[in-house]
């Protein structure tokens, strides 16, 4: 095994302790009635997105690149992963994912000024987009105002990537213009919400919208679950997490303005979960074994994680629109559920082999 490989799997492990630390949170904030080993269940999100996800998106763009200076912005944002887990009080994990984000963004400009790609400028606004709200959480320290800046990182990473897996694609040439648009409004959208929240939300919303609908038109996913094993189980990833993630838009944009509650969840996990959650379970067979080495086989027993997780988000969700404490309690509970039972099945298929 190569340093940098053993690298690699080393630095995996702090964003996958903030996975199961920020699932934990979650179940508190449930309100499920037991003591988890969790230091602050209100950084849930903060350990979903900046410490799991922000640490692993770092990790797969030091890959891509694989020079030592780029395993730097992943080392930092696993430091940060490490603090939020452990309940290092503010400002050291807020920092520690400002300076992670801040360096990665630096990476994206380096490798755009060696060769633009459309799907990499995407990924870099949505990189800015962490930054963004990482900024406004040192600032503020209120995560309301920055979790709305980490969906917008989360949405443009994977919209990015679409675009890099499918660059052989032929598209006409105003839908990438129309793509800019849409990111353009996601942009303003949040850069409105500093100074009128609500409105702020609903300009989000439609931005949010706009690239589900983007994704439904211009994505290959239509043509490639045609196909059997597991080209199809990533398309029916696509596609579900494409109309999550329009439900999630509409629902920003239409329903009242909240910031807790059960509006407030729907809002952000129809996003979180519907959409990114979906992503992952797909694009984990294609990223995790060109980041770690260790293959990653298709089963179909990925299925069952994959149904469970949309079929407990339809729960949660019907359970926040209708005000149903229980629906939204039992749903979400399902839904960590369906998440380490994909971690599971990812284990028990790859049997820890090489790649």
């Amino acid at each position: 095994m190569s340093r940098r490989l053993a690298l690699r799997r080393l630095l995996v492990l702090p964003g996958g302790l903030a996975l199961l630390f920020g699932l934990a949170a979650g179940l508190i904030r449930l309100g499920l009635g037991f003591s988890l080993p969790v230091p602050a269940p209100g950084l849930h999100g903060a350990l979903m997105v900046s410490g799991f996800l922000g640490t692993l998106i770092s990790l797969e763009r030091a890959a891509a690149l694989d020079r030592p200076a780029g395993y730097l912005v992943p080392a930092v944002a696993a430091v940060g992963a490490l603090t939020l887990a452990a309940g290092v009080p503010y400002p050291v994990p807020h920092l520690f994912t400002l300076a992670a984000s801040a360096g990665l963004l630096g990476v994206y400009f380096y490798v755009l000024r060696r060769h633009y790609d459309p799907g990499l400028a995407v990924t870099a606004a949505g990189v800015a987009l962490w930054a963004g709200g990482n900024l406004v959480w040192v600032l503020t320290r209120l995560l309301p105002s920055a979790v709305e800046w980490w969906v917008g990182f989360l949405v443009l990473t994977i919209v990015g990537e679409r675009l890099e897996l499918t660059r052989v694609v032929a598209r006409p040439a105003f839908a990438t213009r129309l793509l800019w648009v849409v990111t353009a409004l996601l942009v303003v959208g949040l850069l409105a919400g500093l100074f009128a929240p609500e409105i702020g939300r609903r300009v989000s919303g439609l931005a949010l919208a706009g690239m589900s609908a983007w994704l439904l038109k211009y994505d290959i996913a239509w043509v490639t679950v045609r196909r059997p094993g597991q080209t199809r189980f990533i398309a029916l990833c696509l596609i579900a997490g494409f109309f999550w993630l329009g439900l999630g838009g509409l629902w920003w944009a239409l329903s009242p303005y909240a910031t807790a509650g059960p509006l407030y969840d729907g809002a952000l996990h129809t996003v979180l979960l519907g959409f990114v959650m979906s992503m992952i379970f797909g694009h984990a067979l294609v990223i995790l074994p060109a980041v770690t080495g260790i293959a990653l086989p298709f089963h179909p027993a990925f299925y069952v994680h994959l149904g469970l997780l949309h079929a407990s988000l339809a729960a949660r969700v019907f359970g926040d629109a209708a005000g149903l404490a229980t629906w939204r309690e039992v749903g979400g509970t399902l839904n960590v559920a369906a998440i380490i039972l994909f971690l599971l099945a990812s284990a028990a298929s790859s049997g820890f082999r090489r790649k």
